[in-house]
């Protein structure tokens, strides 16, 4: 099967702490529990283990200011050079974003942020069932250019069956659309219900 699209949740940890090795034991508790929630979320929408993915981020900032930048956080746990590391990514991420670093200011931890991504297999698509031709459920005079009206039978999407072609003048009716063959052009429902219309 291939993949299709995927499932998202989305979580955070606040933790408000001075990013240095001292935040080390947090940082992993942190990193620990939203694992757990992250792996209890594919557990309960049954994504499997080979089509789990996890993003993680850190969102980080000097001291005293009122702003986050998000640096991505690699997806192992946490050891001794973590912090380090994001230390090093951070500044000049800070001086690309903002224009200016300070290397030698403090940086503060305030999130730590996980994405879970569940791949799911694309589902097949149902083809309609084998059925008589549909027939017209009513007639309408329809005025389709500025000439006379032209008598147009009317169809129920619903009732028709796959290879059915149906030469213009028609009308092709569901609950929340219509669909108007014009004079001269063909519909044609393919095997999963959609309507090509080929204009003469």
């Amino acid at each position: 099967m291939r993949r299709g699209a995927a499932q998202l949740r989305s979580d955070r940890h606040t933790l408000l702490l001075r990013l240095d090795d001292a935040a080390r034991p947090a940082f992993a508790a942190a990193r620990a529990e939203l694992q757990a929630e992250a792996a209890a979320w594919f557990a309960r929408e049954g994504v499997a283990e080979s089509a789990r993915q996890l993003a993680w981020s850190a969102e980080l900032r000097y001291r005293g200011q009122n702003y986050e930048l998000s640096v991505p956080v690699p997806d192992r746990a946490v050891d001794a050079d973590t912090c380090g590391r994001l230390l090093v990514d951070f500044h000049p991420a800070h001086e690309q974003a903002y224009g200016f670093a300070s290397p030698h200011e403090p940086v503060e931890l305030v999130n730590l942020k996980v994405k879970a991504r569940g791949m799911l297999d694309k589902p097949a698509l149902a083809r309609l069932p084998d059925r008589p031709p549909g027939t017209p459920s009513g007639r309408r005079d329809t005025i389709f250019d500025k000439g006379a009206a032209h008598p147009t039978p009317v169809y129920r999407r619903a009732a028709l069956a796959r290879g059915q072609v149906i030469a213009g003048p028609a009308i092709v009716e569901q609950l929340d659309a219509t669909v108007v063959v014009f004079p001269g052009d063909r519909c044609r429902v393919d095997d999963w219900g959609n309507l090509l219309i080929e204009l003469s």
